[in-house]
């Protein structure tokens, strides 16, 4: 008796895991677009770190937008039909931070920020993908859910806001989402 007790059991567990976790996702495939690629970054550090990998201020060395520029490609040859790109904003920089955060305590972000994004954005939309989305991403004082943020920043982060958002809708794909 036993073991047919614990064969239903273990069928109504299938069951259960497959009502619960293979048909809702199967549904959402169908309903909800996938974001595609997160790309902040066009390289790791061997030890894992990603400073001095960041498209927003190396996009123009000396091969980083050509490698982009295929990665963008490969992506789309295999199906991608969007990008998620984070956009994270700092007042208080130094250019030793060199992980990719941009500076917000100015009126205006550095041009060559600006210069790099435009880049990266019109490589986006001419590579074929459709979807461009740009995520802000405010760190420490300028992030609402830092035990570091100060509510004084809140003018700043909109400002960067307004910097970013016309850069993407000129020079992206047709679909841009913030």
């Amino acid at each position: 008796m036993e073991n047919k007790y614990q064969k239903t059991l273990q069928i109504f567990c299938v069951l259960f895991i497959y009502a619960l976790v293979i048909v809702p996702q199967k549904a959402l495939a169908t309903t909800i677009p996938s974001p595609g690629f997160n790309l902040t970054h066009y390289r790791v550090n061997p030890n894992g770190q990603f400073h001095n990998r960041s498209i927003a201020w190396e996009y123009q060395e000396v091969g980083v937008r050509d490698f982009i520029k295929q990665n963008l490609s490969s992506m789309k040859a295999h199906g991608a039909d969007a990008i998620r790109v984070f956009v994270p904003n700092m007042h208080n920089f130094n250019r030793l931070q060199t992980w990719g955060v941009i500076p917000s305590a100015q009126d205006k972000i550095p041009q060559e920020v600006a210069t790099n994004l435009s880049l990266f954005f019109n490589d986006v939309r001419d590579s074929g993908i459709s979807t461009l989305i740009v995520v802000f991403a405010p760190v420490g004082v300028n992030a609402p859910r830092s035990p570091d943020y100060n509510p004084e920043y809140i003018e700043e982060n909109f400002r960067f806001i307004q910097n970013i958002r016309p850069i993407a809708q000129k020079n992206g794909p047709k679909n841009v989402y913030f």
